[in-house]
């Protein structure tokens, strides 16, 4: 017998008298309906979000690059704009409005709703992790998403990096948007 992953049955006993019961176990489809969705977008590599088909937010897993938007930004503002990932965007209201901004013109390295650190140390240096400079959060490849009818959730697995070459920190981040 192989270990492998266990499962507990429980019930309550119906009403009679005492002795030999017969039970049969069947199994059948779930009849709960799954509103909260998380799952992977195959083109970008983020994960959605999604209540009974609405968006609720991106959670921006794969590092994105600036892309065009250096072109846009000033000179004095361009060291900001560095590639990132491990932040939320878009975020969306009830309404399907969107929340949050990414890659402003004027501060490139705010991004949407993130957790970074303003300064850190590292042998003699400093960074920052909230300006993108010398430390960048990257994604291990250890994502999962998990749908429900009550929540969807992601639990994602990140680094923080010393110049996207030493490792700092071991971020886990758990994601977790309710039905509305």
């Amino acid at each position: 017998n192989q270990a492998g992953p266990t499962t507990q049955l429980s019930w309550l006993m119906p009403p009679g008298p005492a002795g030999q019961r017969s039970f049969a176990l069947k199994k059948t489809r779930p009849a709960i309906k799954l509103e909260m969705m998380a799952r992977r977008d195959a083109a970008s590599g983020q994960f959605d979000l999604t209540d009974a088909g609405q968006p609720v937010l991106r959670y921006n897993y794969a590092t994105i690059a600036p892309g065009d938007v250096v072109a846009k930004v000033d000179a004095a503002n361009r060291i900001y704009a560095q590639a990132r990932s491990d932040y939320i965007h878009p975020l969306f209201g009830l309404n399907g409005e969107t929340l949050t901004q990414d890659w402003s013109v004027d501060h490139p390295h705010h991004r949407g709703i993130y957790c970074a650190w303003p300064e850190v140390d590292w042998r003699g240096q400093r960074g920052d992790l909230h300006a993108l400079q010398h430390v960048f959060a990257r994604p291990t490849g250890e994502c999962k998403p998990t749908s429900g009818p009550v929540f969807a959730q992601i639990e994602a697995e990140n680094v923080w990096l010393w110049e996207n070459g030493e490792s700092l920190v071991n971020e886990r981040a758990i994601i977790r948007a309710y039905h509305a």
